[in-house]
């Protein structure tokens, strides 16, 4: 079997780099061959794109951004043709290695549950054109993880997110959307709309309970506008700690297909980067790709 393995040396603080040669080691031990290939954010999904046909695993280090772009370059070709997943988490938030109950700081237990070969199959979602595998929202606080610079992201870690969203609830507004779910169309004022396939977003709980394979999404419209919609966002987050859909803080559907039409300039943030602005058409892929993961026996 042949095994591409991808790192990104900007993911997190950049630790990654000085163990690529014992994971190199670690992955030519069991492969027939084993390829190594420097990638970026902007990078990966082309070269996932050209190098798939070559290749029958595909491993890979950074964060939830390059998991996703990762993602977007295997979706291009069908089911059958898409190698496999083995995940090495590397980024300072590193949502999917939560959903997929990795280990977040250890590389040797990361390349074990690699090596030993159980994988499940995972959905993906499809916002226009494009593919993501968490979450896609617009409102407050989600443009924090692209405008918070790298520089101070390797300086301080998580906690260099504080300061934009902070700032993200002093300058809230309300978004106007009308909103068609399973035949039906709902108008909503809110601060905060987030489509999800996982259990946090940003290390914050979204739903500690959620199933990541049933072929549907969440859908939470936060209600509010202003100062309210900015704690029912924080009473949101909070109740989805303990498990509990709180339907005082946001409306709350699970469906497969969402339309959404809005007239705010915000952008789409689509698994932490920067995406799309205006009107989306949003649908689950279910068991879209295979990844590697500990055996529950």
């Amino acid at each position: 079997m042949k095994c591409l393995y991808l790192y990104n040396p900007e993911s997190g603080k950049g630790k990654i780099l000085k163990h690529i040669p014992y994971i190199k080691n670690k992955l030519s031990a069991y492969y027939d061959e084993v390829v190594v290939l420097e990638t970026s954010v902007k990078e990966v999904t082309k070269q996932i794109y050209d190098l798939v046909p070559s290749f029958d695993v595909i491993v890979f280090s950074g964060g939830d951004g390059s998991f996703s772009h990762v993602v977007n370059g295997i979706m291009k070709y069908e089911y059958r043709d898409r190698p496999i997943l083995g995940y090495i988490p590397s980024g300072t938030t590193n949502d999917m290695a939560r959903n997929l109950k990795l280990p977040k700081k250890s590389i040797k237990k990361s390349l074990d549950i690699i090596l030993k070969g159980s994988y499940q199959k995972y959905d993906a979602g499809k916002i226009n054109d494009q593919y993501f595998v968490y979450v896609a929202g617009i409102g407050t606080t989600t443009q924090v993880s692209w405008r918070t610079k790298r520089s101070n992201k390797k300086a301080f870690g998580r906690a260099a997110y504080f300061g934009n969203a902070l700032n993200d609830f002093f300058k809230m507004e309300s978004i106007n959307a009308s909103i068609e779910i399973d035949d039906k169309i709902y108008e909503y004022k809110s601060p905060l709309i987030l489509i999800c396939n996982t259990k946090t977003t940003g290390r914050l709980f979204i739903n500690k309970n959620r199933n990541l394979n049933d072929g549907h999404f969440e859908v939470y419209i936060v209600k509010g506008e202003k100062i309210r919609g900015a704690f029912k966002v924080i009473f949101s987050f909070i109740a989805g700690a303990f498990g509990i859909k709180n339907m005082n803080c946001y409306h709350y559907f699970k469906t497969n297909f969402v339309r959404i039409k809005h007239t705010s300039q915000i952008p789409w943030c689509i698994d932490g980067e920067k995406g799309m602005n205006g009107n989306v058409e949003i649908k689950c892929i279910p068991n879209a790709f295979k990844i590697f993961v500990k055996d529950k026996k």
